[in-house]
């Protein structure tokens, strides 16, 4: 049998029976490259971002226990080292000799007068380096203002009114900030007629304004028109950062921001008397 004859019977053999020869449709790394991204999933963006978070934050922490084992090890070197003969140790020196305490007396005199505060050292560093990872991305971010801006009826039945209130949020940040958790309270002639809280389900633009509507009902159906009220509340918002976010969802640290305003109801709007 010739070559070419026995590598034609080889090629129909092998298509024959399923088997694709070797070339025909890539080489062996290429099917295996191929196999191989079959086989991995798709990224998750909530997956790295969150290993992204963990990772700085243990880059952080890590850092943190790094200074504080120097500072300790410097403490115990500088308490462990004698000190010169001038200075403090020959006022001491002196001392437990006019007390007449001897060699040992002194000495005691001296350790304790040298012993280290390495704790209460210790303690200030961990406050400050918490502190510094508390604040760090969110000190530099300004807090937004909120007001007030008008309230108007929306329903009325007999038993119940809704009113909404116009929120109006100012960012004098460049970055945008992602509006959460709205909790107020609404009292009527200084009575607290309702509390509740809602997502504000807005995002103020950098160096913007945005409004938004929030929502109470007053339970009496008596009439509305010249009544005084008092609308307060606070608004929480996202900073930017990957730590502020970290600290955020994990309940840590939640930044707010407060409103206030007092007037009358009309029938068609409310008149402003007093703002906070």
């Amino acid at each position: 049998m010739t070559p070419a004859r026995r590598r034609s019977w080889r090629m129909n053999g092998m298509a024959a029976s399923g088997v694709r020869p070797k070339g025909q449709w890539g080489s062996g790394a290429a099917l295996s490259a191929r196999r191989r991204s079959r086989s991995i999933a798709m990224p998750c963006p909530e997956r790295e971002m969150r290993t992204k978070i963990w990772a700085k934050t243990v880059t952080m922490i890590a850092g943190a226990a790094a200074a504080l084992w120097l500072h300790a090890r410097r403490i115990r070197r500088r308490s462990s080292t004698p000190r010169g003969i001038g200075g403090a140790d020959s006022s001491l020196r002196r001392m437990g000799i006019a007390r007449g305490t001897g060699r040992d007396g002194t000495l005691a005199i001296m350790g304790e007068a040298h012993k280290p505060k390495s704790w209460v050292r210790c303690g200030w560093t961990a406050a400050a380096v918490g502190a510094a990872v508390l604040s760090t991305g969110c000190s530099f971010t300004r807090s937004p203002r909120f007001e007030v801006v008008g309230v108007e009826v929306r329903e009325r039945t007999p038993e119940a009114q809704v009113l909404a209130f116009v929120v109006e949020g100012e960012n004098p940040n460049r970055d945008p900030l992602p509006l959460r958790t709205v909790r107020y309270s609404l009292s009527m002639d200084g009575r607290e007629v309702f509390r509740g809280e809602r997502s504000a389900e807005a995002t103020l633009p950098p160096r913007g304004r945005q409004r938004f509507e929030v929502p109470a009902v007053v339970q009496d159906g008596e009439a509305l028109d010249e009544r005084s009220y008092r609308f307060s509340g606070t608004v929480e918002f996202l900073e930017p950062g990957t730590i502020a976010e970290l600290l955020f969802d994990s309940n840590v640290r939640r930044s707010r921001g407060s409103f206030g305003e007092s007037g009358r109801l009309r029938d068609q709007g409310s008149e402003t008397a007093s703002p906070r």
